[in-house]
């Protein structure tokens, strides 16, 4: 029998696991940027969205370097990579701002610029 003090890694990470199962979950984020430049869309997801936006306006990614400065217009949190995925798929065959604005709209995401008048 171990001593009252003796850790139990097994017993903790199972107590820890039913308690609290999102302690370890990491957030994924889609996005859409918009470039003050032309008005043009990008689509993206990230599990740091302040750190990719920096990076798109730093010039790091090959598309959107030429379209310089860029600002995020919605975004929405998921809880897997593999939905942040799924769900830019899904808006990069949006063709145009019409239907992009509408999937936004349909798909909860969080607006931060309004739409162009």
């Amino acid at each position: 029998m171990q001593s009252p003090e003796a850790f139990d890694s097994v017993i903790l990470h199972k107590a820890d696991s039913q308690q609290n199962q999102s302690f370890f979950m990491e957030t994924f984020y889609v996005y859409v940027i918009v470039s003050i430049k032309d008005g043009r869309f990008y689509f993206g997801q990230t599990n740091d969205l302040d750190k990719r936006i920096a990076h798109h306006n730093a010039g790091y990614s090959k598309y959107t370097a030429k379209y310089i400065p860029w600002e995020i217009f919605a975004f929405k949190t998921v809880a897997t990579r593999a939905v942040a995925m799924k769900i830019e798929k899904q808006l990069k065959n949006c063709k145009g701002k019409l239907r992009v604005m509408h999937f936004l709209d349909i798909h909860s995401f969080h607006l931060v610029i309004g739409p162009e008048k």
